[in-house]
């Protein structure tokens, strides 16, 4: 399976899955409704494969290409009626009650007969259309309407990495695992777990799939099942998956109602009186085993459990599978002989085609050294040559240079073939997201936090919550971290911390993967003169990024709506508000009277019109006004009850109504000194249970919006203004909110000039490792450090008043990396950095401390600071111990008095950087 097929899969997949979570979650009530979404979850994948199956036996992939287009149509189709049907039962909801309720309810039922029928017409169609698939392959039956569980030997992996190794290498290995399925002695009539442990690529699906279809294994074993073990699979999934196999029964008699008990009981009943074997492919983790392990008893007859996996946890944790842990068959790169024989056979090639032995064996050196054992490196070396003439030094150019077998092959630098083949590598759950970033412009510096929260919107990272307690967000970094590693992404500015800022995909591979993303129908790039209204799309629009004006685009198109996103980069012109918005939005719901959007992204959009009908996206996920200047916010935010992230920050917004409180699944709000607008007759009603960020709020006299805060406790970044009369319950608050990761508290007077500030104590807070504080602390006794929070990293204090001995106590801090000392932080007249101080401090920035004449460092103190900054100290007369610093790089000076200047340079070191500047304010 080529690379092509392995990301059509994967686009499949994404629909399929949530269609299965919707299955399980029993969103879906009705019977014939049901059976039609199954379908499409589960049966239309499979025919895939069987048709891959059918066409490689005959040796006509090239129909592969077009029957994988037909299903993924059909997929993004069955997800567009889903879509539908389901705004309209939350449209239901929302109506009042009485006669209109009434009426509504009875054009509910109507609509979903309506759509039901939409589904029964992409099952039907796509049936004639795989028939006459079949009949173009000279097959002389056709397969049931409802394709058979029997397994084929074809590798039928949707969604691992394509397994080219073939049979060549494994012979041993076939044998090995053979002997070991079919052992009856003392050791082998008991029940056995049999891992086949391989990195992707290397034939694990192969090889398993020989030994399933073998004729003395189908002999041995009474009963056989082979389940896929998706990240999104539940243990009753699983158990359905394997019932259904071992019964041979159809799937429309197989329902869910019963719970995983009683699936299990049943199933272990049947297994008792049976030899059976049961393969588990691509097992990426050991959660489900505890409530699996008890549906498959061991009643000594021999009975085999086959594990296959890439996973290096699900490899060590091997002892929780049974009680006696599991045999292992690990599959090793290929020897010389191997690699060679894979690839003559992929080139359709044998060794008299060369002239001589010795020609031969330079070029047979050059093909193992490139390919290094690995079946996948031969795989992507023969669909490079493969397009080549047999010219003997040009192919071993093309060798040498590591060329990529995509458009363009000879200019592809061997950087550009690494980083595809790192893609390549990827895991399955992360190639959507990279793919995603392709809607970005070229060079276009995103940043993390958008990406972020747009991929978690698009349904692109889904934790699964029975395996682990990461959230989305935790999940998003790591994912961001492995394409990172990967050379696949490249971080473009960082944070003071040194935390990635922003990102983009290299240059070098924009064009392939952006252009790729798009023709896999993840999205579609809006330029004003690529449109042709004579060429639609090969699919319906489901993702839009706009680069130009909307005025050019056809969005009343058939084909324009079921969009789902909408991100503009359209930001030109800064002086004219947008209208183009308002009325392409308007559009989008005119017709059905709501629209499917899920991301709303408009970050750096001017003034954008957003129209009432704002409040028909009902399945808006992610609304991001960002730097749009926007004066205000329509109130019907408050009724996007799946509304996870809403950015206004850096606009003119400083009211919110408090009806965004009904958006319950709300997770990131950031906001720029904004306050709710409450009052007795808005008293807040609702509770963000699921808020993670809370940015920019000010809280002004009212100890309603107080009360209300005191519910949340799982946020994580908390950025936050107050006024003395509240300062001291917010101090509480926040003492109870130990997921803290970031803290910025403001506490300011009528004049917005810093007044007193409370400290409370957040020696448990342990995750908290950025803190803000501005505002006058209280005076800091000798053990005071140990309230700060014990792991924290980054301490900005602005407006402080801190006395001399507070900055012993600061320097007792045991992780602190950057100290930013700003304006009134800090009200005595010296400062002394003793040995041992800051012994972990990196950056230090002392900014307008007025009352400092005296800087004094000893030995041994800051013994790693890099980078050191002073700023508008002007009555600072001496520096001391700066030679001290001997890990120093930079050193700025700016708007400081000239001695002080020449008192550095006098002190300093050579090889130090050293930037004076004047700046006029």
């Amino acid at each position: 399976m080529d690379q092509q097929s392995i990301d059509i899969d994967i686009q499949i997949s994404l629909v399929t899955e949530r269609l299965s979570d919707l299955l399980a979650q029993q969103v879906f009530v009705h019977p014939i409704l049901r059976h039609e979404v199954r379908w499409a979850a589960s049966d239309l994948h499979e025919y895939l494969r069987r048709f891959r199956d059918s066409a490689h036996k005959h040796k006509m992939d090239q129909l592969v290409s077009q029957f994988e287009l037909r299903v993924l149509q059909d997929c993004f189709l069955v997800e567009e009626i889903i879509d539908t049907l389901l705004l309209k039962r939350a449209m239901l909801k929302r109506t009042q009650k009485g006669l209109m309720r009434c009426l509504i309810r009875l054009s509910s039922v109507w609509n979903r007969n309506l759509l039901m029928g939409e589904m029964k017409n992409v099952r039907l169609s796509f049936i004639t259309f795989w028939n006459k698939s079949l009949e173009e392959l000279n097959l002389v039956s056709h397969i049931d309407e409802e394709p058979s569980n029997e397994r084929t030997s074809y590798n039928n992996s949707s969604l691992e990495t394509s397994e080219v190794a073939d049979d060549i290498g494994h012979e041993k290995g076939e044998e090995a695992l053979a002997g070991e399925m079919l052992r009856f002695d003392e050791l082998g009539c008991g029940l056995r777990i049999i891992q086949v442990v391989g990195i992707a690529s290397s034939g694990q699906t192969t090889l398993v799939n020989t030994i399933y279809n073998r004729e003395d294994v189908k002999k041995h074993f009474q009963v056989r099942a082979w389940v896929r073990v998706s990240a999104r699979n539940s243990v009753g999934d699983i158990l359905i998956d394997i019932w259904k196999q071992v019964m041979r029964m159809e799937e429309a008699k197989v329902e869910s109602e019963q719970d995983t008990y009683d699936l299990r009981k049943d199933l272990t009943t049947l297994l008792e009186s049976n030899r059976y074997l049961i393969v588990m492919e691509d097992v990426w983790s050991t959660h489900f085993w505890d409530e699996l392990k008890l549906a498959f008893p061991d009643t000594k007859v021999g009975s085999r459990i086959l594990v296959t996996t890439s996973d290096d946890e699900v490899v060590e944790c091997g002892s929780l599978w049974n009680d006696q842990g599991v045999d292992a068959i690990q599959l090793n790169r290929l020897n010389g002989e191997d690699i060679w024989a894979l690839f003559l056979k992929n080139m359709r090639w044998d060794e008299d085609r060369f002239s001589n032995l010795e020609s031969l064996a330079y070029f047979k050196d050059k093909v193992l050294r490139k390919c290094d054992g690995s079946p996948l490196a031969v795989t992507k070396l023969c669909g490079l040559l493969s397009t080549k003439d047999f010219d003997y030094h040009e192919l071993l150019t093309l060798i040498d240079d590591q060329a990529s077998s995509g458009d363009d092959q000879e200019h592809q630098s061997s950087f550009f073939y690494s980083l595809t083949s790192s893609y390549q590598d990827l895991p399955p759950r992360i190639r959507p997201c990279y793919l995603y970033m392709g809607l970005f412009p070229k060079a276009f510096e995103i940043p993390i936090r958008r990406l972020f929260r747009l991929w978690i919107a698009e349904g692109l990272v889904k934790p699964d919550l029975r395996s682990s307690d990461k959230t989305p967000e935790d999940l998003a970094e790591d994912y961001f971290k492995e394409l990172v590693s990967r050379n696949l992404i490249e971080v473009t500015r960082r944070k003071s911390d040194g935390r990635p800022r922003t990102c983009r995909i290299p240059g070098i591979v924009y064009d392939v993967f952006s252009a790729k993303a798009m023709d896999l129908g993840l999205f579609f790039v809006h330029r004003y003169w690529d449109y042709t209204p004579v060429t639609p799309p090969k699919f319906n629009v489901r993702r839009l990024a706009e680069y130009f004006a909307m005025k050019y685009y056809p969005s009343s198109d058939v084909y324009n709506q079921h969009i789902l996103s909408y991100i503009s980069f359209n930001t030109r012109r800064r002086d004219t508000p947008s209208h183009e918005v308002g009325i392409f939005l308007d559009k989008l719901t005119a017709k059905r009277g709501f629209g499917l959007l899920r991301v709303l992204d408009l970050e750096g959009v001017y003034k954008p019109r957003l129209p009432e009908s704002l409040g028909k996206l009902l399945q808006l996920r992610y609304l991001g006004l960002r730097w749009t200047f926007l004066d205000s916010l329509t109130n019907s935010v408050g009724g996007l009850v799946y509304l996870e992230t809403l950015d206004v920050k850096h606009t003119n917004i400083t009211t919110l109504s408090t009806s965004i409180w009904k958006a319950k699944n709300l997770r990131h709000l950031y906001m720029n000194e904004v306050h709710f607008d409450v009052s007795i007759q808005k008293r807040p009603t609702g509770s963000l249970a699921n808020l993670q960020t809370l940015w920019g709020l000010s809280i002004k006299n009212t100890s309603l919006v107080v009360n209300w805060l005191s519910k949340l406790v799982g946020l994580r970044k908390l950025g936050l203004t107050c006024h003395s009369t509240t300062v001291q319950a917010i101090a509480d608050w926040i003492s109870k909110l130990t997921n803290l990761q970031s803290l910025k508290l403001r506490s300011i007077d009528e004049f917005g000039q810093p007044s007193n500030l409370k400290f409370a104590n957040m020696t448990m807070h342990h995750k908290l490792t950025d803190l803000y504080l501005l505002g006058v602390l209280p005076k800091l006794a000798a053990d005071e450090v140990l309230q700060f929070p014990p792991n924290l990293k980054i301490l900005t204090l602005s407006g402080s008043q801190l006395g001399e001995d507070s900055i012993r106590i600061l320097g007792k801090l045991p992780q602190l990396n950057i100290l930013r000392l700003f304006g009134q932080s800090y009200s005595g007249a010296k400062i002394v950095c003793r040995c041992g101080d800051f012994p972990e401090l990196v950056v230090l920035k002392l900014w307008m401390l007025e009352e400092l004449k005296e800087w004094k460092v000893e030995k041994g103190a800051m013994t790693r600071l890099k980078e050191l900054e002073i700023r508008c100290c002007g009555n600072l007369e001496h520096v001391e111990g700066l030679e001290h610093l001997t890990t120093l790089k930079d050193l700025t000076l700016t708007n400081m008095p000239p001695d002080i200047v020449l008192n550095v340079k006098a002190s300093m070191d050579e090889a130090l950087s050293l930037t004076v500047n004047e700046w006029k304010f």
